[in-house]
């Protein structure tokens, strides 16, 4: 599913369990990637699932999750066109006229934690 910033052809699109994602996808490139850590058709909030992650799939999924990350990481820093690139497409995508507005709207904050 692609992650693109709203505008005016393109109304926020609903991401499951990451909602406060979609504030930062209008600043930053994201990817958002998904690992197995429990066996198939397992309800993610189920005793199931946190069963799972206790055991080898679990530390599995984690472990493949982690390298992925790494890896992309690697690749990201170590090849500066691949950044280029990635940068271009995103700035595309976001169009020349783009600004960004908070989806929470121009207001204070409803806590002031700082008093």
């Amino acid at each position: 599913m692609p992650l693109l910033p709203p505008g005016p052809d393109r109304p926020a699109e609903p991401i499951a369990g990451y909602e406060d994602l979609r504030l930062w996808a209008a600043l930053l490139a994201i990817l958002l990637a998904t690992f197995m850590s429990a066996f198939a058709g397992t309800s993610a909030h189920s005793w199931q699932a946190v069963a799972a992650s206790g055991m080898s799939i679990g530390f599995k999924g984690a472990n493949h999750a982690a390298k992925a990350m790494v890896l992309m990481g690697v690749e990201l820093y170590s090849n500066p066109d691949l950044r280029a690139q990635a940068k271009a497409e995103f700035t595309e995508l976001l169009g020349p006229d783009y600004t960004y507005e908070s989806l929470l709207g121009d207001r204070e904050p409803p806590l002031d934690y700082r008093r």
